[in-house]
């Protein structure tokens, strides 16, 4: 599901597909990007500092020790899970510390260390009042659907490829907000980008429901695997009638 939930965000948001038909565009040209390939023949690639109002704000740097009890939700990269939910889990910090940091709607933050790449769109009415912390990137756009399209470029097997390329290496990995700046997005004319993000939203909103479903199965086997093992080990179940008939099955088939 994981697997088929990029997959599917990938062939829409680089052109693989043309989502109204399920089949590929009719014509392609070069992007001029290796990583990139070919996208459909009327797209664009566009730099991500183009489509901003505001590029690359980096998070504010607070140390643990400042966290409240209440106030608004700080966001570290470790509140964000690899689909680009936030955890629910997490910590607050007082406003007037990080009035500068809060995010608006629309806002797209990217991580630049550590788990490079891992992004997160805020919305209020979902999220809250956020602010944001020093290893995130910030970006602004000047309309809020074009946000929705880079957030789910960022989930594309293509914005991997531009990660491994511009990484630092040393002892964690490093993309600089100048670097996520000049990523290239490949880009639909309005209308059509429109429609392919709520396809999209449609699509994945219903594989996200059947990960969810799954998850909850594999959590509970788990929790009966511990469970049982315990019992035996214990004592709490009695094994020895069923060893016993393991056993006889094991000499017959002999």
């Amino acid at each position: 599901l994981e697997e088929y939930r990029a997959a599917t965000i990938s062939e829409a948001v680089t052109g693989r597909i043309d989502v109204r038909t399920g089949q590929p565009y009719p014509a392609y040209k070069p992007s001029g990007i290796q990583w990139l390939g070919d996208i459909p023949a009327h797209w664009e690639v566009r730099r991500l500092k183009t489509l901003c109002s505001k590029s690359g704000l980096y998070g504010a740097n607070v140390a643990a020790s400042q966290y409240a009890e209440s106030g608004v939700r700080f966001i570290r990269t470790t509140d964000i899970t690899d689909e680009g939910e936030l955890r629910p889990e997490g910590v607050l910090i007082q406003e007037n510390l990080v009035g500068e940091y809060l995010l608006s709607k629309d806002d797209l933050l990217i991580s630049r260390s550590g788990t490079v790449g891992r992004s997160f769109l805020h919305d209020p009415q979902l999220h809250g009042k956020c602010a944001y912390a020093g290893y995130l990137v910030r970006f602004v756009f000047r309309d809020g659907p074009v946000s929705k399209w880079v957030y789910l470029f960022t989930k594309t097997v293509a914005f991997s490829r531009f990660l491994k390329t511009v990484a630092i290496s040393s002892t964690i990995d490093n993309v600089n907000a100048e670097k996520y700046g000049n990523c290239p997005i490949p880009y639909a004319p309005g209308e059509e980008r429109v429609a392919i993000t709520e396809y999209l939203d449609r699509v994945i909103s219903k594989i996200d429901i059947a990960l969810a479903n799954t998850r909850r199965e594999i959590e509970l086997l788990e929790e009966y695997r511990t469970r049982l093992i315990s019992d035996v080990v214990t004592g709490q179940v009695d094994v020895r009638e069923a060893a016993a008939l393991i056993e006889a099955k094991q000499e017959a088939n002999q």
